[in-house]
């Protein structure tokens, strides 16, 4: 429930020279003099790192004296002065019309160099306003203008802005691309400060697409440059992005020991706000591994210094983070004080989704204390606001509670109804996040193909220079070298080949599952309306009860490529249990494991199993007229895990008769046969008719081998 705050950081500002603000202030006279309107110029600029209110007073009074004057240079001076004061005010429209007017005043005087900065300024510009496509147009206009002035490295600098609108843009590839050309020309004129924010850049982009491995290394060479120029601020930053990392990435303790080290820099430097920051990123860490006392600590330590800095945003994410501490340690009336302090400050400032976020939690609280018609008010809220704003997970969650509780006021209509909402916005989100996945994975595969495409150059451009130096008196050498190279370059493309088959082969096993599991939810949530239809209302809840907990393990199964033997068999033993209730006890069952096998540490793909056994109830016992049997069983085999679901139903004939086709077996038949070629194993699945075995016997028995896999 509670909430993280990630300080990664896409740019830095370059590294402000100390401004002579005092002898500044004392030549300032205020006469209307071309000398004035520099200084106010110079003090604006140099007030923008101290205080943007100075800032913006010095622009103005150089605006007003620049009018008397009627210097056109003055002009463009005190116009870019006025859009860099709004500009890192976050006043965008302001800050977007005067560096409009200064980019006019550099086209009629032909100034390419003072075109060039506005070009790059309206980028940036556009960029906060999130118009990537204007970004990118006045980003490539400054690109093109400082490489025809031969001013490289200011190239390099609009280079990594448009890396950074394509960051924004989701054009990841196009955004590496540009970062590595930046980082090339950093090196070349040893500008630190640009390294530093092109790696952390690289590393925040590689942490996008999921590759952590290529973020930490990123943000470590940003680290160590950090170091080496000592600027703590830097420092301190970089490593709340490691945590965040590993925070990403489920390696708590890791993750705490980065923010540790960060906020002990933050205190030491006095920055408060950073340190309240990181202490948030601290009790997060704290919540995940259930040490809420160390958790609530860390999160009253920020309170304070937010409410001393009469920060708004941080107070309310803060009350709202303690709210849900106390309600972890079953301390609900200050868990509700702080719920509420939380939902005033962010209905205050229309936070929208802090509002519902707040609600929601409230909701749930007041149901912990039993307090049910407050409960169902704020449940209620949430989802309205959830709704109006298109926040579909908490949405999801708000009607799930809202069904929970309805079910305890005993209200089955209502609680069935919001049950069906929960399904259909449950659908929605894992439609989108596959969606978002697989395209994750798509760009990630592109990024990953790009880096070694750099990786590549880079080693030929060695062994040219090399061969250039000694080509004289070693050609021999040369040629046996090349032809090292060739053989290298054919066995790394075999590789590639192969890699790039089990990525397509990862992608696929992402759809199918993303297309079955709604198949066996709408399966499932018939079968509940059936029964809540013609039972007693209290029969009714008990099974809504069991359904419920059943839908749960079938979500977060859809997430998880694999889960533990011991979890799918829970799986397949809750899912007959609500069977045979439904089906008034017309069957008996039994799920069998061989003792030798380790039901812990042996995973097998999610949702395998079950949409066979599914089949064994539907086609096979479910209309038997006599009593049905169904078998499970689990034995263990040289190439994995054999599995055998059994049944005594009409048999294969019967079922073919009545038309039956079953997507979803076939869908669980492609993906054990991807895993089968993943793992370089044989493909075993076997569909028999009992009767061609016995003429005594009846129904179907489905046999298949899954690879075997271990957590060890």
């Amino acid at each position: 429930m509670k909430q993280f705050l990630l300080l990664s950081f896409l740019l830095f500002a370059r590294g402000a020279i100390a401004s002579p603000i005092d002898s500044l202030t004392r030549t300032f006279t205020g006469y209307e003099t071309k000398e004035n309107v520099e200084r106010a110029c110079k003090l604006s600029d140099a007030y923008i790192f101290v205080s943007i209110v100075e800032a913006k007073v010095w622009a103005q009074k150089a605006l007003l004296l620049s009018r008397k004057v009627g210097d056109s240079e003055l002009l463009y001076q005190v116009y870019k002065a006025k859009g860099m004061a709004f500009y890192h005010s976050s006043e965008f429209d302001s800050s977007l019309y005067f560096m409009k007017q200064a980019l006019l005043l550099g086209v009629n005087g032909n100034d390419r160099e003072k075109v060039a900065a506005c070009y790059n300024r309206l980028g940036t510009i556009f960029n906060n306003l999130g118009e990537t496509d204007s970004a990118t147009i006045y980003l490539q206009k400054a690109i093109d203008n400082y490489t025809k002035l031969g001013n490289k490295a200011e190239a390099a600098a609009s280079q990594s802005n448009l890396a950074l609108a394509y960051f924004y843009d989701g054009q990841y590839v196009k955004s590496l691309n540009n970062y590595f050309a930046a980082l090339a020309v950093a090196k070349e004129y040893r500008d630190t400060s640009r390294q530093i924010s092109t790696f952390t850049n690289l590393g925040l982009l590689y942490q996008t697409l999921g590759n952590f491995p290529l973020a930490i290394k990123h943000y470590t060479a940003a680290l160590y440059l950090s170091k080496q120029i000592n600027n703590k601020k830097y420092v301190a930053l970089i490593l709340q992005n490691i945590g965040s990392v590993y925070t990403d990435s489920n390696k708590d303790k890791d993750a705490l020991t980065f923010y540790q080290e960060s906020s002990q820099i933050y205190l030491d430097m006095g920055d408060s706000l950073k340190y309240a920051s990181s202490l948030i990123n601290i009790a997060s860490v704290y919540g995940n591994t259930g040490k809420i006392n160390e958790s609530l600590k860390m999160n009253l330590g920020a309170l304070r210094i937010a409410q001393q800095y009469k920060d708004e945003y941080l107070t309310s994410l803060l009350y709202y983070n303690i709210s849900s501490d106390y309600s972890g340690l079953k301390r609900y009336n200050l868990s509700l004080q702080n719920g509420h302090r939380s939902l005033t400050i962010r209905e205050k400032v229309d936070d929208a989704e802090g509002v519902a976020k707040s609600r929601l939690l409230l909701g749930q609280v007041y149901y912990y204390v039993n307090n049910l018609k407050q409960s169902e008010f704020y449940l209620l809220k949430s989802n309205k606001i959830a709704v109006e704003n298109g926040f579909l997970k908490i949405s999801a969650e708000s009607v799930r509670e809202l069904s929970t509780l309805y079910e305890a006021k005993g209200d089955l209509t209502k609680a069935l109804g919001f049950l069906k909402e929960y399904k259909i916005l449950s659908d929605s989100i894992f439609k989108i996040t596959s969606e978002e996945n697989l395209n994750a994975l798509n760009v990630k595969f592109d990024v990953e193909k790009k880096q070694e495409k750099i990786n590549s150059l880079s080693g030929e451009n060695v062994l040219k220079s090399k061969l250039i130096v000694k080509q004289r008196w070693q050609i021999y050498f040369g040629s046996l070298l090349a032809l090292f190279v060739l053989a290298f370059v054919v066995l790394a493309l075999r590789q590639n080949k192969t890699k790039n088959k089990l990525r397509e082969i990862s992608l696929e096993q992402r759809l199918l599952r993303s297309q079955l599991n709604p198949h066996f939810i709408s399966n499932a949530l018939a079968a509940v309306q059936n029964y809540v239809m013609k039972a007693t209302p209290n029969e009714a809840a008990s099974y809504i009860g069991y359904f419920s907990k059943l839908m749960r393990s079938t979500l977060e199964f859809s997430i998880n490529d694999k889960v533990s033997l011991e979890e799918e068999v829970e799986y397949i033993n809750n899912y007959l249990r609500l069977q045979q209730l439904r089906l008034d006890n017309s069957f008996d069952y039994s799920v069998k494991v061989d003792q030798t096998i380790d039901l812990f540490d042996t995973e097998v793909p999610s949702m395998l199993v079950q949409p066979f056994v599914e089949n064994a109830v539907e086609h096979g016992v479910k209309s038997l007229g006599r009593r049905g049997i169904i078998e499970v069983s689990f034995s263990p085999v040289s190439e994995g895990v054999r599995v055998s679901v059994l049944d005594n139903g009409a048999g294969m004939v019967a079922a073919l008769e009545n038309g039956h086709q079953s997507r979803a077996i076939g869908l669980v038949k492609e993906r054990l046969m991807k895993a089968c070629i993943t793992s370089k194993k044989r493909f075993t699945f076997e569909v028999i008719d009992r009767k061609t075995i016995d003429i005594n016997l009846t129904g179907v028995e489905v046999v298949f081998v899954v690879p075997n896999t271990s957590k060890k």
